[in-house]
């Protein structure tokens, strides 16, 4: 399963936004440093599903009829200060625990309103909230590098993929960032200004998506749009999480039907006309907006950013179905350009030594290998008897 980690400067909204997709209720407060251990849970991010295409019924509750609802890992860390990498606030403990993210959310105050320690202010830089956190992994990822380089000093691009095996740096990865930095993949010689620009080609491998928060204050989607056009190049999405957490909690409490991947709202009995004014104000800043921005970042960030698809694996090519009769029971995320191979083993591990061929349900024709996967492929795999 893939894992996204959310990052930002404290008193952001980082927790407000995890409670909003993962539908798990934290520690939210207006002080910084609030969320203090990590916090887990699971997303289910939404695409359209293969099932229309097929004209089938989906047998799992993942799917709506229209979406399928995929599950990924979120981790939500302690806000990082300025200079974190030297110790400061949670420093290289929270550092050490996103690392490993696949993908990240940074979110921002966009409405200016708290600096990067998470204190009130009045219109904090949106480029100075963005421009710090990246420069802080940078320096943390620099002094792991330099910490651990008498380990691989003039040896071999193994030694150091291995050294640095959390970050889930690929080798080809991590060989056109030596290269690019002028260093010998075979006889690795490093100082500090060399190890500051590969930690910096290395983080930047990284996928990250801005989530612009707090979108729903007065005057702060005209703040977004000025930033946006003088920063074109930066990833950067409005997003109210505040508005996507009340929309969560109310359906939790069964005051509305809310699908977040159709935006549709229904308000049900029990509300008190003060809650039906805070809906339908909420209503109204999703149809201005498609939307609050919140999933439009998480989906952004797999399907765009990361390059992720889906495929959906199956027993009988004809019916779509599992050994049990089950339409279209699984559905995986997968990277763009995974083997056909490859693929067979995430679902399942014997297949890494029994596979041996597949069928595209769809053509019904048979596939090798060396095959790449395409988005919505259904796949038949087959195994040797053991």
């Amino acid at each position: 399963m893939i894992k996204i980690g959310i990052i930002g400067a404290p008193n952001k909204g980082k927790s407000t936004f995890f409670s909003a997709i993962t539908k798990q209720q934290v520690a939210i407060a207006d002080y910084p440093f609030t969320t203090i251990s990590p916090n887990v849970a699971i997303a289910f991010v939404p695409t359209k599903c293969v099932c229309l295409e097929l004209g089938v019924k989906c047998s799992t509750q993942y799917c709506d009829g229209e979406y399928r609802y995929l599950p990924v890992e979120v981790v939500d860390v302690a806000g990082l200060v300025k200079d974190a990498y030297l110790g400061r606030g949670m420093g290289n403990r929270f550092l050490d625990d996103l690392i490993k993210a696949d993908g990240f959310i940074q979110v921002i105050d966009a409405s200016g309103q708290t600096d990067l320690e998470g204190k009130k202010t009045q219109d904090f830089p949106i480029e100075e909230e963005i421009g710090f956190l990246k420069n802080e992994l940078i320096h943390w990822l620099k002094a792991i590098i330099l910490r651990g380089y008498q380990k691989y000093k003039l040896k071999k691009l193994e030694n150091m993929q291995k050294e640095l095996s959390g970050l889930k740096i690929s080798a080809e990865e991590l060989k056109h960032a030596l290269l690019e930095v002028g260093l010998n993949p075979e006889r690795i010689e490093l100082d500090e200004k060399k190890a500051f620009r590969l930690a910096s080609i290395i983080i930047n491998t990284k996928p990250m998506l801005i989530a612009a928060n707090k979108a729903d204050k007065g005057g702060v989607m005209e703040r977004i749009q000025k930033f946006k056009e003088k920063n074109k190049d930066i990833p950067l999405i409005a997003s109210s999480a505040e508005y996507e957490y009340s929309l969560a909690l109310a359906a939790k409490k069964g005051l509305i039907e809310y699908n977040y991947a159709k935006n549709s709202i229904k308000i049900l009995e029990g509300l008190s006309s003060e809650q039906k004014r805070a809906i339908e104000q909420i209503k109204e800043y999703i149809k201005a907006n498609n939307g609050t921005g919140v999933w439009e970042v998480l989906k952004q960030l797999i399907f765009e950013k990361m390059k992720m698809i889906t495929a959906y694996p199956v027993e009988d090519e004809n019916k779509y179905c599992d050994s049990k009769g089950r339409v279209l029971p699984d559905a995986f995320l997968i990277k763009s350009g995974t083997k056909l191979i490859d693929f067979a083993t995430l679902v399942h591990s014997d297949f890494a030594n029994y596979f041996v061929g597949a069928i595209d349900a769809k053509t019904k024709k048979n596939l090798s290998k060396e095959y790449i996967i395409k988005d919505k492929d259904v796949i038949k795999l087959i195994a040797a008897k053991r």
